[in-house]
């Protein structure tokens, strides 16, 4: 055993209980750091957006998707096809069987141009109606504060969120 420690008035005692507190402290103060420069620039999420570009809607989701998101990371599938207007205003996937699927564009996305000439920009990629476009989809159905947003025309449509850097 080592060598024995008089203990007067506690002042080992408080000093012990003092370094440890001060440890605490400052992993406490490491954690904020961390959480502040690296995790929460991807958790803040920005308002939903429907963006009208000369009667033509794109809807663009404010949520943060993947790591550092409220949902986590989120398993995904493919999806393709033909971008047009869903009920003839919102931007989708059109075919010849059933109505459609409005797409859900994910934060960080730009529309420019307006009616058939709309460019939409998003993960890098840049897409018109008429091409066919290949992506991912976590199949989120729910996407608050985006269903106020939703033009009439596309009410009854279901809503895809889409991906192009999939």
């Amino acid at each position: 055993m080592g060598p024995e420690v008089e203990v007067e008035d506690g002042a080992p005692k408080r000093r012990a209980t003092l370094v440890v507190l001060v440890v605490l402290v400052a992993l406490v103060a490491a954690g904020a750091v961390v959480y502040v420069r690296w995790i929460k620039p991807y958790v803040i999420d920005i308002p939903p957006r429907a963006v009208d570009a000369g009667g033509v809607t794109v809807l663009v989701d404010g949520r943060t998707r993947g790591w550092g998101s409220e949902e986590g990371p989120t398993a995904g599938v493919g999806v393709m096809g033909e971008l047009g207007l869903v009920g003839g205003r919102c931007v989708g996937f059109v075919g010849p069987y059933g109505k459609g699927s409005v797409i859900v564009w994910p934060e960080g996305t730009s529309v420019t141009g307006s009616g058939r000439q709309v460019a939409i920009t998003s993960e890098g990629h840049t897409v018109h109606l008429g091409d066919q476009v290949e992506g991912g989809t976590s199949r989120t159905r729910s996407f608050p504060g985006l269903d106020d947003l939703v033009p009439d025309a596309c009410r009854d449509v279901p809503m895809l969120d889409v991906g192009l850097g999939s």
